[in-house]
């Protein structure tokens, strides 16, 4: 007797189901577990296995066939091989629930009145459907829990159904997923409702008819309605590119690509700097740029050029053909502009004191926001400066730029714990990285600048008037 294969347990709230395609034809010879058609939901693809094997005898619903309710019959499989129909047209099994001999025995009156029809023919389908709704007999119900199909067993999982409590009607007793979707209508107490495809129906037609709800009615304008268009993107404003901006550019993409760099970091202790402005308040006679004169910025400048007279081999720079040696102890010093930034420099940073090197950082600074800086005072320095303390940044490591051989960078002052002399006590120190060119400034040189510097900068007073002609450190 031909067996039901049947379109397989649907997730809850899943739009009416599609049959996408057939893998198998009439009269193929199938196994258990093979794949004989794809089903379409709207929101997944699912696959149809035979839970047994057998001949494809008839294909019942052809493929692109929408709105099929649950458990329709999608094709009839002889386990015996005895015959293959064609396949042809759908007939009314496709779109008759498993559940309808149920229906119908909830109205014996309507039953008994009713002649019974003539033709042998319609005899048929009750015989398969009594098949599809009969359980099995009693000698396989103990085997259950050790024959179930695999499908069989991940419904039964997924809805928490007992295995040992579904009785099997695959060949031997073997329990098949329509066997644990049949327990699982079983246990939903659901009342009878018009069938599936006839609510597809009304709800696919273009106006509403008299067995529509209201609900279907209210929400029909909302399903008609096309889709909103997208969202346009926003535009991100743009600026051009200024001849400064593409120089840089360009500098700064040859320093990366050919510019092998090294990176030396140390902390200085500026517990010195307050005694330093003390001092100085007492010798400069000039108030105004008495801030200035002691800040950070400026005093790591004089140190920086006190260390280049100090180490000659540290102030050059790379060409390809030669090493510069350059005779004077220049010292620039980043101006950061939200535009731009340029590197102005200091002349004899080494022979000037803190008072006027306040004044011509001032001096350069407000130039530079104004452009109006000349392009004799952006040439020259073997070294550059970038103080970014006063953003907070604790440290950052710069960037050698072309033709300059060292960049020093500066962080923000922070107070930590140091030990000095078996005592813990608070000092405020400021991080510094040293960038240096190794083609034309060996490390271990650039380690005897970083150091002078430090020793510099922990030793303020030493700035004042220093010796000019003479190390003031061998290191």
């Amino acid at each position: 007797m031909p067996i039901q294969i049947l379109l397989p347990a649907l997730p809850p709230r899943t739009p009416p189901a599609r049959l996408m395609r057939w893998r198998v034809s009439v009269g193929q010879q199938i196994a258990v577990g093979d794949i004989i058609a794809d089903i379409d939901t709207g929101q997944a693809t699912i696959e149809v296995e035979s839970t047994v094997s057998g001949r494809i005898k008839r294909i019942l619903v052809p493929e692109n066939t929408w709105g099929m309710p649950p458990n329709v019959a999608l094709a009839l499989l002889d386990p015996d091989d005895s015959g293959v129909e064609s396949s042809g047209e759908p007939t009314d099994e496709v779109w008759r629930p498993l559940d309808a001999p149920r229906r119908s025995a909830t109205k014996p009156q309507n039953q008994q009145t009713r002649t019974p029809s003539p033709e042998p023919q319609r005899q048929a389908a009750p015989q398969r459907e009594q098949r599809a709704t009969q359980p099995p007999q009693d000698t396989h119900s103990r085997c259950s829990k050790h024959l179930a199909s695999p499908r069989a067993r991940s419904l039964a999982k997924t809805y928490a159904i007992d295995l040992d409590m579904v009785r099997g009607s695959g060949p031997g007793g073997r329990i098949v997923s329509r066997d644990v979707e049949a327990a699982l209508k079983a246990n939903q107490d659901t009342p009878s409702e018009k069938p599936a495809p006839k609510r597809r129906q009304v709800e696919h037609n273009k106006s509403p008819s008299a067995n529509e709800t209201a609900w279907e009615a209210e929400i029909r304008p909302s399903l008609a309605s096309p889709a909103p268009s997208p969202p346009k993107v926003r535009e991100i404003p743009s600026s051009p590119v200024t001849p400064h901006m593409a120089t840089r550019a360009t500098l700064l993409e040859r320093a990366a690509q050919e510019i092998p760099c090294a990176r030396l970091t140390i902390d200085c202790i500026v517990d010195g700097l307050p005694r330093l402005r003390r001092v100085h308040s007492g010798q400069s006679g000039d108030f105004a740029t008495l801030p200035a004169a002691t800040s950070p910025g400026v005093v790591f400048a004089k140190a920086l050029g006190l260390a280049l007279y100090d180490i000659p081999a540290a102030n050059v720079t790379w060409t390809p053909k030669a090493l510069l040696h350059h005779q004077t102890a220049d010292v620039a010093f980043a101006v950061l502009i939200p535009e731009l930034q340029v590197s102005p420099v200091i002349r004899n940073a080494d022979t000037l004191t803190l008072d006027e090197i306040a004044e011509t950082v001032i001096d350069l600074t407000q130039r530079a926001h104004t452009n109006n800086l000349e392009q004799a005072e952006l040439e020259g320095a073997a070294a550059v400066i970038l103080d970014l303390g006063a953003y907070g940044v604790r440290s950052f490591e710069p960037v050698v730029e072309p033709p300059r051989a060292l960049s020093l960078s500066l962080g923000a002052k922070e107070h930590r714990p140091i030990v000095i002399d078996g005592q813990i006590r608070s000092a405020s120190i400021i991080n510094c990285t040293l960038t240096c060119d190794v083609r034309a400034i060996p490390i271990a040189v650039a380690a005897e600048l970083l150091a002078t510097i430090k020793a510099l900068v922990e030793e303020p007073m030493s700035m004042l008037s220093p010796p000019i002609g003479t190390p003031l450190f061998s290191v």
